[in-house]
């Protein structure tokens, strides 16, 4: 019996399935983009999605609130003062007073 290349491929894959389960499949489709594009990455960001819960709330609902602080606290620079935003003062400057 002789082998040629592409079934001594199918061979190995079928034998090394045997032996390390799913890890298989990334030997064979590795060299293909589009299942990595297409299927592997929106698997995974869908996982992470419904499983992860960042500070003990939904993804959405994390996403949301990160947004909002990052709009009212990164990208305005102004200063809070009695809940009204300032031009932040440069210097300032103390006096000496005699009690």
């Amino acid at each position: 019996m002789v082998l040629c290349d592409t079934d001594a491929v199918v061979l190995f894959h079928c034998l090394y399935y045997r032996l390390c389960g799913h890890v298989t499949l990334w030997w064979v489709y590795l060299h293909s983009i589009s299942l990595l594009l297409y299927w592997y990455l929106p698997y995974k960001l869908a996982k992470f999605y419904t499983e992860y819960e960042p500070h003990g709330k939904k993804m959405h609902v994390f996403i949301g609130d990160y947004l909002i602080y990052f709009w009212d606290f990164k990208l305005n620079k102004k200063a809070i003062y009695h809940e009204d935003r300032i031009e932040p003062v440069e210097e300032i400057v103390f006096e000496k007073t005699n009690l």
